[in-house]
């Protein structure tokens, strides 16, 4: 069995809460998919990259342009 790094369950468990956050707490149009593809973490776990697929039409892709790549997102 192999042991799973605390970076490796830390990303899992911030891909479903930014799941559940885009499930409940935005409009995205009923057309829209987006899916949370995956999350990458530092080692000392202070930064993070978040990977993500959308698939719609393209006034409701351009509706969820979620920020600059440079700039972070702070979710309280």
């Amino acid at each position: 069995m192999r042991d799973f790094s605390r970076a490796d369950r830390l990303s899992s468990q911030i891909a479903r809460e930014l799941s559940e956050i885009l499930l409940n707490n935005t409009s995205i149009p009923p057309d829209t998919i987006i899916s949370i593809t995956g999350v990458e973490l530092s080692r000392d776990l202070r930064y993070g990259k978040v990977y993500y697929s959308a698939y719609g039409d393209e006034h409701a892709l351009s509706l969820i342009h979620i920020s600059e790549p440079t700039r972070p997102l702070y979710i309280s």
